[in-house]
């Protein structure tokens, strides 16, 4: 194969541009508190570096932005398993988080959710979702294009979706 001094030059530019590239800057919206904004980057975070989830296959996702919607469906759900001392994903009166999202108006073209108990940080919390492959897999599910998250003690409720 014959190369000239300049295709070497924008061959060694090129891969020095593609070894430097960086996430892209995730858009923080007003009224995030210091643990959703801190939620939200670790998310995007995860996303871009991507992981394998057991699979054998290495994933990425392009970063999710935060929706207030969302946070109120997991407040919801999260008040809910804190009140009545339960945890699962199907709320006391038997409401799955298609169902709280459509009593908040939100439609969706694919919704899911991530749960979680006993965690007192951000960074414990996504450990643990990130350690157990069928919230891995959700996390990096590259259909979903919006998230909320919220915490009730030490109950947290992330959903992910994409509208319609």
């Amino acid at each position: 194969m014959y190369f000239t001094k300049t295709k070497c030059l924008l061959l060694i530019y090129s891969l020095i541009s593609l070894s430097s590239c960086r996430p892209e800057e995730i858009e923080i919206p007003d009224g995030l508190d210091a643990q959703e904004e801190a939620l939200l980057i670790a998310v995007n975070d995860f996303r871009a570096e991507g992981d394998n989830c057991g699979s054998g296959f290495n994933q990425t996702a392009p970063s999710v932005t935060w929706n207030f919607v969302l946070e109120e469906i997991a407040r919801v759900h999260a008040q809910d398993m804190d009140d009545n001392d339960f945890f699962a994903h199907e709320g006391s009166d038997g409401s799955t988080v298609g169902i709280r999202a459509a009593e908040l108006d939100y439609a969706f073209s694919t919704i899911g959710e991530n749960i979680a108990t006993g965690f007192t940080a951000v960074d414990a919390v996504m450990e643990g979702w990130i350690n157990s492959s069928s919230h891995c897999e959700l996390l990096l599910n590259d259909n979903f294009t919006e998230i909320g998250v919220a915490r009730v003690n030490n109950v947290w409720v992330m959903v992910l979706a994409k509208p319609l």
